[in-house]
């Protein structure tokens, strides 16, 4: 299931989108980022562009890629090895899985206060009002926001 709604920015910022050159098959909804000067889908510990906002073959020039600090996502997890909880709430994760299929790596998570590893920080659990009321029973969905941003400001 992967990346299902991009909620906007947690600093309240409007979305800012910027065009790059896809050095990779992506879909619309992966979380990108940069590599050799070209896009490509995050991976674990991947420091995260943003969310592409269209699908794109390798070479594909002006693929539109929401870079906004703060991004907001609604995500599925993995549930391999550690069960998401609402005691994750605050923790960071890292991320697993290819184009049109990324997660949440619930066995990733970081509950420490000090130095925490993770790409993303979990907002809410099982957030309600998403915009799909299919979701609003769905406990394995999370809302979170992108702390390793590769672009800033």
């Amino acid at each position: 299931m992967g990346l299902l709604i991009n909620r906007g920015s947690a600093l309240g910022l409007p979305d800012r989108v910027l065009e790059f050159k896809s050095g990779a098959t992506t879909a619309a909804g992966d979380l990108l980022n940069i590599e050799s000067g070209v896009l490509a889908v995050a991976g674990t510990g991947d420091f995260i562009l943003g969310q592409g906002l269209e699908s794109s073959v390798n070479l594909s020039t002006g693929v539109q890629v929401n870079c906004v600090p703060g991004l907001i996502v609604v995500m599925d997890n993995d549930n391999v090895g550690t069960t998401f909880a609402v005691t994750h709430v605050g923790a960071r994760f890292d991320i697993t899985g290819l184009t049109d299929a990324q997660l949440v790596d619930t066995s990733s998570v970081d509950t420490s206060a000090t130095a925490p590893t993770g790409t993303l920080v979990c907002m809410a659990y099982n957030p309600q009002n998403t915009g799909r009321s299919d979701l609003n029973t769905d406990i394995s969905v999370g809302l979170f926001t992108i702390y390793e941003m590769q672009l800033n400001g």
